[in-house]
């Protein structure tokens, strides 16, 4: 499993993150390029600014399938 950043405390993600019990790395780009399966979860359908240049080149790194759990990650839920 690979994160951008530790999750905010109390959350759903917190939560989930303290039953993980596998090994933890920092998302990169050299993560995402090896990667066989990459989930999008980053921000939530809630995110109501633009991404990051940060974020947006480290997806694009990706070359795994790519699974968004809500909407991909910069696509606007409302408008598509």
């Amino acid at each position: 499993m690979a994160a951008l950043a530790p999750p905010s405390p109390g959350t759903a993600a917190a939560t989930a993150a303290a039953r993980w019990l596998g090994p933890m790395a920092t998302f990169t780009e050299a993560e995402a390029a090896r990667a066989s399966l990459v989930v999008d979860a980053l921000f939530g359908a809630g995110l109501s600014r633009p991404l990051a240049p940060e974020a947006i080149q480290l997806l694009r790194a990706v070359e795994a399938p790519l699974v968004a759990v809500d909407v991909p990650s910069g696509l606007d839920g409302a408008t598509g």
